[in-house]
């Protein structure tokens, strides 16, 4: 393992990344984002992350120390208006760009354009949900030979990305969600004020939601619970938010709807300045609808020995299916069945923490952070020094036809 890291280190030395994180939200994707480019920090590569100004990302990769380069306007992804980006396409030649590692399917294919001729420079894709177009016309094929990786976070996608992009298997990987796993021995007293015997049960708002319908769900399906108790214990349903309250323009409309449901003695606003002690609180996590497909904190909740009802989709039935009764699922705003959910896996805890216990080595060998750095550094060391190898021979085929 020494050797192997010894050799990537060398490929990678003083090699410039450019990471494409041209996103306003904060979710799994730009979480990932910035988990990427602090691993190509961390192990001697030149991380530049091109991103909007002023978004979440930019500032959470500013506080860690990485270089930020601002994208000006609008990013264009219609053929027609590609020219637009020329910035871009000089910043990659003016930076002396190494490699580019892209996070947007709609972004990837500009990128391919401009850099279609520069043997040099390596093109990485991370596609965290299914694709649903197919890019496999003459218009996009060879396009799509430009891309020398996809990873994905979930084993079953690889047939949706072959099918959709035709990319072949061998460029594509399987390298998980890159989750923590954080354990805190001692459980502290709850920080959340309520008294008496009560199931504690956390969700996540990321801070730049811009309504509070995704929340219909759960608030629908929490207000009968509390109606109905469990085990003669009461509940506290913990919101927390990766911005502070205060910053949050839905604040108000949120507490507002809380004190009309009359769950105020049930919901915690709350601001985590470390996600792992307030797992250790949890009895189970609730996954809310997202974008994609599976939330990393579902994944670090698992890791961190706490249940999860999660929305139903490939990847979370994936993740049943390799561990068994460690989680449950939901249809997407269905407020009874998530309450059903919750019921069971409550009324069952122990069943599904034993089952969590006998799986950590799974989901650590699947979605740990060691073995996701290890799987990205090789790819990277991997993809750079067989361009390395095209580029010489197509210098050494040039001189041959000269002489």
């Amino acid at each position: 393992m020494t050797t192997e890291k010894e050799n990537y280190s060398r490929e990678l030395e003083n090699k410039k990344f450019l990471f494409i994180g041209l996103s306003d939200r904060w979710g799994t994707k730009e979480r990932g984002i910035l988990r990427d480019c602090l691993i190509a920090k961390n192990n001697g590569i030149k991380a530049y992350l091109y991103c909007h100004k002023k978004s979440f990302l930019s500032e959470k990769a500013k506080a860690q120390g990485i270089e930020v380069i601002y994208h000006k306007g609008k990013f264009y992804t219609k053929f027609v208006q590609w020219y637009k980006l020329r910035a871009l396409k000089k910043l990659i030649v003016d930076l002396d760009i190494d490699l580019i590692h892209c996070y947007n399917i709609k972004i990837l294919w500009p990128i391919a354009f401009f850099i279609r001729r520069r043997l040099n420079i390596s093109l990485v894709l991370t596609q965290g949900n299914e694709v649903q177009k197919f890019y496999r016309n003459l218009y996009y094929k060879p396009l799509s030979s430009r891309i020398d990786q996809v990873l994905l976070p979930m084993n079953e996608m690889v047939e949706n990305i072959w099918g959709h992009l035709g990319v072949p298997p061998r460029k594509i990987k399987f390298v998980g969600m890159g989750c923590a796993q954080e354990k805190v021995e001692d459980r502290k007293p709850s920080p959340f004020g309520f008294s008496g015997e009560r199931w504690c049960i956390g969700t996540n708002l990321s801070g730049l939601e811009t309504n509070t319908n995704f929340l219909n769900t759960l608030f629908n399906s929490f207000q009968v619970l509390t109606q109905k108790g469990l085990d003669e214990k009461n509940y506290t349903l913990v919101l927390m938010c990766e911005r502070e309250w205060s910053d949050f323009p839905l604040t108000d409309e949120l507490k507002r709807a809380v004190t009309d449901r009359g769950l105020e003695q049930n919901i915690a606003f709350y601001r985590p300045t470390n996600f792992a002690e307030c797992l250790e609180q949890m009895d189970l996590w609730i996954g809310l609808s997202r974008r994609e497909d599976l939330e990393d904190y579902s994944v670090q909740s698992l890791l961190s020995g706490v249940p999860v009802v999660m929305p139903r989709s490939a990847a979370s039935m994936e993740i049943i299916s390799e561990l068994g009764t460690v989680a449950e699922t939901y249809k997407r705003d269905d407020s009874r069945e998530l309450r059903e959910k919750v019921e069971k896996l409550l009324l069952n805890l122990d069943t599904y923490k034993s089952s969590l216990n006998k799986g950590m080595e799974t989901i650590l060998e699947s979605h740990g952070q060691d073995v996701y750095q290890t799987k990205l550094l090789e790819t990277y060391a991997k993809i750079i020094k067989k361009r390395d190898r095209l580029l010489k021979r197509k210098v050494r085929l040039r001189g041959l036809k000269k002489s």
